[in-house]
């Protein structure tokens, strides 16, 4: 039964399909004409990341700090002492951006001191840059040797540092020498200094 109706299920959609042609009375023409060029492959827009400049990492110590922060006076200064190599601190490091964002036209100025190898200069200079770290960005004369801790007067990682409005410093801390400074301590801090 089934291999009888097959035949003419198709005789009858060929026939409805010769009459659709027949009964519009237009004839179809060829078109021999080359097809058009396919459009051109996607191609995403670069990444936010890449619109932020970040100039080249400075050699710094205490002395450059401290120059900087002279040149900031009326301002709060916070300073995140971080490094590559340092989970936490890389972790931390999106809300000190956010920080920079939320908080600059309050009157902070946010400095960034890698303690990296100067040698790993662009690997520093390449997680800034992921991080859309757009203000002052320090590198370590000595990296992580104990001298630059002693020369910066932190003494692990992450460190952060406020200098007030009249260019005090002030080494923020959790209390507890084994926890870093939660980013909810460090918000505390910000706001306390820059209502003074």
């Amino acid at each position: 039964m089934l291999k009888t109706l097959a035949p003419i299920a198709f005789g009858s959609l060929l026939t409805l399909a010769c009459l659709a042609l027949v009964s519009c009375g237009e004839t179809v023409e060829r078109d021999d004409s080359p097809a058009p060029p396919p459009p051109p492959a996607f191609e995403p827009e670069p990444a936010a990341e890449a619109a932020i400049e970040i100039p080249d990492l400075v050699p710094a110590g205490s002395v450059e700090l401290k120059k900087i922060v002279d040149e900031s006076r009326g301002k709060v200064v916070l300073v995140d002492f971080w490094a590559n190599w340092c989970a936490p601190c890389k972790k931390q490091f999106p809300h000190t951006v956010a920080l920079h964002k939320k908080h600059a036209d309050d009157g902070l100025v946010v400095i960034s001191l890698s303690m990296d190898s100067p040698d790993d200069h662009d690997g520093a200079k390449d997680f800034l840059q992921k991080q859309g770290a757009d203000f002052v960005n320090l590198i370590s004369h000595d990296g992580d040797a104990k001298a630059s801790y002693k020369d910066l007067g932190i003494s692990a990682l992450p460190a952060y540092v406020i200098f007030d409005r009249a260019g005090k410093r002030h080494d923020l801390t959790s209390g507890d020498p084994n926890k870093p400074l939660t980013t909810e301590e460090l918000d505390l801090a910000v706001a306390k200094y820059l209502a003074e």
